[in-house]
C-alpha cells in the first residue's frame, strides 16, 4: 500500500512538472505576441495632434470634435504634437492630404494639393532657438513642408511640440486631413492626422511669437 502511494505521488509530481513546462512553452509565445502587439499598437499611435488657441502656457485645444476650419486666403494656426513616448526628433513633415489619397490603395501616387491648400511656412517656438535648436524648412512639393531639426530635439513622453503653421487656402469647401509624420525611436515612420476643411466663413487668427524658429532654404532633403 505504501509503495502504491509513493508511486502515485511520483506520477502526480512529474505530471505536474510536465504540465507546468508545457504551460510555459505555450504561454511564452503568446505573451511575446501580446507584448509585441501592444508595443506596435502604441508605436502606431505614437503621435497625437491637435490645434490650440494660444502659445503656451495656458493653451487649450480647439475644434476637438470637428474638422479644423481654415479660411480662404492666408492664415496662421498653432499646431500641437504630443508623443506618447520619448524620442529624438531629427526631421518631420507636415502636409495636407486629400480624401481621395486616403481612399487610394498602397503604391498609388500621392496627390498634389498645392492648387487648393498648402503650408507656406512653419515656425518652431522661439524658446527652442534660445536653446540653440534650429529648424530648416524644405518644400515637399505636395503642399507640405519637411523640417530638419539641428541639433536633434529630445522630446520626453507627453511633452508637447508647438508649431506655428502659415497656410494658404484657395478652394472653399475642400475637406481633407493635416498629417504630421516623423520616425519613432526604432526609425519607423509614424504619422498622426486631424480633419480639416476650407471654410470661407472661418475667422483668421494671428499669433505673435518673439522670433521665428525655422529657417527657409531651397535645398532638398532625403525623404522623412
Amino acid at each position: 500500500m505504501w509503495t502504491f502511494l509513493v508511486a502515485n505521488y511520483q506520477l502526480s509530481f512529474w505530471g505536474a512538472v510536465i504540465a507546468a513546462i508545457i504551460a510555459v512553452l505555450v504561454a511564452a509565445p503568446i505573451a511575446y505576441w501580446v507584448s509585441a502587439t501592444w508595443i506596435e499598437s502604441k508605436r502606431r499611435n505614437l503621435f497625437k495632434v491637435d490645434f490650440v488657441d494660444q502659445p503656451p502656457p495656458g493653451e487649450r485645444e480647439v475644434d476637438r470634435w470637428r474638422p479644423r476650419p481654415i479660411p480662404v486666403g492666408q492664415s496662421e494656426h498653432l499646431f500641437r504634437v504630443i508623443p506618447s513616448e520619448g524620442l529624438k526628433l531629427q526631421k518631420f513633415n507636415v502636409r495636407f492630404i486629400d480624401t481621395a489619397e486616403l481612399a487610394a490603395g498602397p503604391g498609388e501616387p500621392l496627390i498634389d494639393v498645392r492648387r487648393t491648400i498648402l503650408i507656406s511656412e512653419i515656425d518652431l517656438m522661439p524658446e527652442l532657438a534660445l536653446e540653440g535648436i534650429d529648424g530648416k524648412m524644405f518644400d515637399d512639393k505636395r503642399g507640405g513642408i519637411t523640417v530638419v531639426v539641428a541639433p536633434p530635439l529630445d522630446i520626453a513622453a507627453n511633452e508637447p511640440l508647438f508649431l506655428l503653421l502659415r497656410v494658404l487656402a484657395a478652394k472653399d469647401g475642400w475637406s481633407g486631413k493635416i498629417s504630421f509624420r516623423a520616425r519613432d525611436p526604432e526609425g519607423v515612420r509614424r504619422h498622426a492626422r486631424k480633419d480639416v476643411v476650407i471654410s470661407g466663413v472661418a475667422t483668421p487668427q494671428t499669433f505673435k511669437l518673439k522670433a521665428p524658429g525655422a529657417t527657409p532654404t531651397t535645398q532638398w532633403p532625403t525623404s522623412s
